[in-house]
């Protein structure tokens, strides 16, 4: 398929991932053997042989046209998902909330209603969910770096 897209809506996951590095593009180039690369591993495949990675037709780094539409599509999907990225070993999570949704009129916060007791298991509980979060993404990071 050449990297190519269908639709926006309809994108698999092998469509966004480089075909040298085998992960999500952070800047899409389009070569002129018809393939989408990482702009920095295709520029250093280029040094380094010279030639398309698939076709080895001859490849020249300023013949790279930047490739917009799959750089959206990509970026959209690193929002969207938990990532893993191997050169810094870190994980990206996805944003709690992306849009915010309008509010027609916002309630007074009532504190009389709410006890001491119940203030000290909200913040117990927010505690929790916090180091559950830092052991997930400990845990996630070996795992993936394992199987790439």
């Amino acid at each position: 398929m050449k990297n190519e897209t269908k639709r926006d809506g309809e994108v698999n996951h092998e469509d966004l991932l480089c075909p040298i590095t085998h992960e999500i593009y952070r800047d899409p180039v389009r070569a002129t053997d018809g393939f989408v690369y990482e702009r920095d591993a295709i520029t250093r495949w280029i040094l380094q042989k010279g030639t398309s990675p698939f076709t080895r037709q001859p490849l020249k780094i300023d013949e790279l046209k930047p490739d917009d539409k799959l750089r959206h599509l990509a970026r959209r999907r690193r929002h969207s998902t938990v990532s893993y990225d191997a050169h810094d070993n870190t994980v990206s999570l996805p944003p709690l909330r992306r849009v915010p949704r309008p509010v027609p009129q916002i309630a007074p916060i009532i504190t009389h209603g709410r006890t001491y007791r119940t203030r000290v298991i909200s913040k117990k509980l927010i505690f929790r969910i916090v180091l559950i979060i830092i052991a997930i993404s400990i845990t996630v990071g070996p795992i993936l770096g394992m199987a790439l």
